[in-house]
């Protein structure tokens, strides 16, 4: 019979939400003590707090680059997007699709906003399941 190792499992919390948990093992040992706690709970509230930014930063980037209603790219991300491509002297083709939706404020003037919304939300879908996904678009 293997004699069964000691375990130290804490917690990874970020803004009172469990991320997961952290797991130490070690051979030899019968148990660990207060401090191996101690020192393990301040490593894992440094990896929750490193998981919770790096969740803020992947979000404010999208949304830096994405309009909010629709998730298509805004303005932003294509100034980015063709400044990078002309400094790398990229060799890719790049299609770049404008639409004006003919006389669309007669939609929210008579259907309301929430109906025009609704609209653009539509159109978007539309246009996303009419192009191919380029990786390295991000």
């Amino acid at each position: 019979m293997m004699a069964a190792l000691p375990v130290l499992v804490v917690p990874v919390t970020a803004a009172d939400r469990l991320l997961g948990v952290m797991r130490a093992s070690r051979n030899g040992v019968n148990r660990f003590s207060n401090e191996d706690l101690a020192v393990m709970q301040v490593l894992a509230d440094h990896v929750g707090m490193a998981l919770d930014h790096a969740r803020l930063y992947a979000e404010a980037r999208s949304m830096a680059i994405t309009d909010p209603l629709t998730g298509l790219y805004n303005r932003h991300f294509l100034d980015t997007f063709m400044g990078a491509q002309a400094n790398q002297g990229s060799d890719h083709s790049v299609a770049l699709l404008m639409i004006d939706l003919f006389e669309f404020k007669k939609v929210n003037d008579t259907w309301g906003h929430l109906q025009g919304d609704a609209l653009l939300q539509d159109t978007a879908r539309l246009l996303q399941g009419s192009v191919r996904s380029t990786s390295g678009w991000s």
